[in-house]
């Protein structure tokens, strides 16, 4: 009598936060090999293999008339949905990393925001983010020096905190917004991608700018755990938590076909903007960051998730902002966000920047972003 057990449960899925930039998945592709009963293993290949010479009979290799052009069934949306996660990011990611590149000559540097004129033939980079790194004198040296001297009474009590956060920052947010594999599939992909789009926009900054990190400085910052061999300026973590948190918050409130952005935030409602606050701090805490990193990448996270929302959202354009380093060079908080957001959509008048357009020409279809996105609104 045949005994059926039941299927073995997968091991958790760790975060990618602080990974970013882990191309070698891609060799993997189509590489989904879980069976419907149970993982792939060399006994169930053997299994299926003395089965196949049981049942097949003779075959000379014929199949129906007209199955080898047959295209898969439905849309775009509908085919992304069946495919196996990593070639559904390869494909996510070559979308959400063409609508924006960063540059930086070692002072200044810009996030391009990329808008494509098929009719022309003409592709237009905007700066929907322009960055002007720290001066980092020895008076602003040691400002920013003592407020990580000053965090590390808190290393004991966030230990845990740090060490999962190297890997993982996205169960965070969870603990802040009911996020689970199975109910909210869509917005998790999302929230993923954005990840990966903070990544991919904040390593050429890290690399033009080569701030030292607190350990360069002196050594008496002792980080707790290994200190990265990228520059410090901006905050990769930083980046990824407040791109998190602003896609969040933008598939709550962003109104279909309308532009939208984070204005001045509240500890008391965006919750989700304390957690990005806490992830990023966490690393000033742990030795490795300082107070102006976390707040540049604050403005770099928060840029790329309104980016994501608005192209997913059919909004065609985004915020334009600035953001120097110099002009806020105080400990790190959601108050130094709010001044950082104010004064950074201000023009030399005082007047709100313009903003700059994004994506797809008019009359050109994107299947699966906006598909994507609206399924995700439904999850929250």
């Amino acid at each position: 009598m045949a005994t059926f057990t039941g299927k073995t449960g997968k091991t958790g899925k760790t975060g990618k936060t602080g990974k970013t930039g882990k191309t070698g998945k891609v060799g993997k592709a189509g590489d989904d090999t879980d069976h419907p009963g149970s993982e792939s293993s060399g006994s169930l290949s053997a299994a299926l293999l003395t089965q196949a010479e049981g049942i097949r009979g003779y075959w000379n290799g014929d199949f129906p008339a007209g199955a080898a052009t047959k295209t898969s069934p439905g849309s775009q949306w509908d085919r992304v949905r069946r495919l196996a996660p990593i070639p559904r990011e390869v494909l996510i990611d070559d979308k959400l990393f063409r609508l924006a590149k960063a540059q930086s000559d070692g002072t200044s540097g810009q996030v391009m925001a990329t808008e494509v004129d098929a009719a022309k033939g003409v592709v237009t980079h905007s700066a929907a983010l322009t960055l002007a790194k720290p001066a980092m004198t020895d008076a602003a040296a040691q400002v920013q020096l003592g407020f990580v001297a000053d965090a590390a009474a808190l290393k004991g009590e966030r230990l845990d905190e740090i060490l999962v956060q190297q890997d993982d920052i996205l169960s965070f947010f969870g603990s802040a917004e009911r996020l689970h594999d199975e109910s909210h599939r869509w917005t998790l992909e999302l929230l993923e991608a954005a990840i990966r789009v903070a990544g991919y926009l904040v390593h050429p900054l890290k690399f033009g700018f080569d701030v030292p990190r607190p350990i360069d400085l002196n050594p008496r910052a002792l980080p707790v755990v290994q200190t990265p061999t990228h520059g410090s300026w901006p905050s990769g973590h930083a980046t990824e938590a407040f791109a998190v948190a602003t896609v969040l918050k933008g598939l709550k409130e962003a109104g279909l076909g309308a532009e939208w952005r984070v204005t001045e935030l509240s500890s008391m409602t965006d919750m989700a903007f304390n957690v990005a606050v806490r992830v990023a701090d966490n690393r000033t805490v742990a030795g490795l960051h300082y107070p102006t990193d976390s707040l540049a990448g604050a403005m770099l996270g928060i840029t790329a998730g309104e980016i994501i929302v608005n192209y997913a959202n059919n909004a065609g354009s985004t915020p334009a902002r600035v953001f120097a380093a110099d002009a806020l060079l105080t400990d790190f908080d959601l108050l130094t966000v709010n001044a950082a957001l104010a004064s950074g959509g201000l023009d030399a008048t005082g007047d709100p920047r313009p903003s700059v357009k994004i994506g797809r020409p008019a009359g050109s279809a994107d299947g699966i972003l906006p598909r994507m996105f609206a399924a995700a609104r439904t999850e929250l």
